[in-house]
């Protein structure tokens, strides 16, 4: 049976600032310190049949960063429930 991949958006700068789903750091030591960007997506598609939109928060090392060029960190945000997508 043929499956429909997700589609990703194009990446979200707004209307607003993205919500803050990193965990707190002391001043001066977060992501920025380290040198790694954010960037926010959305990605949709159908399971079951039902219709889903949801977040996905990329984090990773500058581009122009050759000392963390190797470093990448990956994580799910689960929603409580399992069903609390965005609709």
């Amino acid at each position: 049976t043929a499956v429909a991949l997700p589609t990703l958006s194009a990446e979200i700068k707004g209307p607003g600032p993205m919500f803050d789903s990193a965990p707190s750091q002391m001043p001066g030591l977060d992501l920025k310190h380290f040198h790694y960007d954010t960037h926010e997506y959305f990605v949709s598609g159908t399971a079951d049949g039902r219709p889903y939109t949801t977040r996905v928060v990329v984090r990773r090392p500058h581009n122009d960063d050759t000392e963390n060029q190797r470093t990448e960190r990956r994580g799910v945000v689960r929603p409580a429930g399992g069903d609390a997508g965005l609709q």
